[in-house]
């Protein structure tokens, strides 16, 4: 298959999950064209063998080391990774492209972050502590900084040198229109749960298109 046509097909496959997650009783998957046509792309990747044999019960570790052997030519995965591979001389990163025009974030941020403050809203103190917080999370942006990580206030501090792909990724951050969390962390489990079960039928090849679009209609209306 060739390299653009795989990136594409790639790129479908992977927001299948946030497309099928906007279907609703009046927008339901089988309805929405963008939805059939990920899972669509999915099949073809199927068909076409682009997934190693047994790839859906490989844990991160391993994929990590596969990656390392040179036994996989592409490994999906997050920012959290970069640190894991950035010393690695025969391996690089990209950014995934937006997936449309009108696709207003650039990347997706998970529900978990490495450091927050929280104020609480009954405290006889509030506005004092929102001060400290701000504050101090502007001290802890600084420390980011000089040791070159990503920072979420805008500084005047040189950072250390940084990797080509711990550039790239803060290259992309720094270019975020908007972000948001995982839509499975939105999920009630009764929903999100068998959405992710019958994601891993479609991409293990247990079912085809139409039963995955027909079976994530029912879970969706809580049928």
């Amino acid at each position: 298959m060739k390299r653009k046509k795989f990136m594409a097909l790639l790129l479908a496959a992977g927001i299948l999950g946030s497309l099928a997650a906007c279907g609703n009783k009046e927008n339901a998957p089988a309805e929405n064209a963008e939805t059939q046509n990920a899972a669509e792309k999915v099949q073809i990747l199927l068909d076409k063998n682009a997934f190693q044999s047994g790839y859906m019960q490989a844990t991160q570790p391993e994929c990590v080391e596969l990656l390392r052997a040179g036994k996989l030519a592409m490994y999906p995965t997050g920012s959290w990774q970069v640190s894991v591979f950035e010393k690695e001389e025969n391996i690089g990163c990209a950014v995934f492209p937006k997936t449309g025009e009108e696709n207003p974030y650039l990347s997706c941020c998970g529900n978990a972050a490495d450091s927050g403050i929280a104020v609480s809203a009954n405290s006889e103190y509030a506005e004092e502590a929102a001060k400290l917080a701000v504050e101090y999370s502007k001290v802890l942006n600084d420390h980011r900084a000089k040791n070159g990580e990503q920072t979420y206030f805008q500084t005047d501090i040189e950072p250390r040198e940084r990797s080509e792909m711990v550039q790239t990724y803060i290259d992309n951050f720094d270019k975020l229109e908007k972000s948001q969390l995982w839509w499975y962390t939105y999920l009630d489990t009764t929903i999100g749960e068998p959405m992710r079960d019958l994601s891993h039928q479609q991409f293990a090849g247990e079912i085809d298109v139409d039963t995955f679009v027909k079976e994530l209609d029912r879970i969706i209306a809580g049928n």
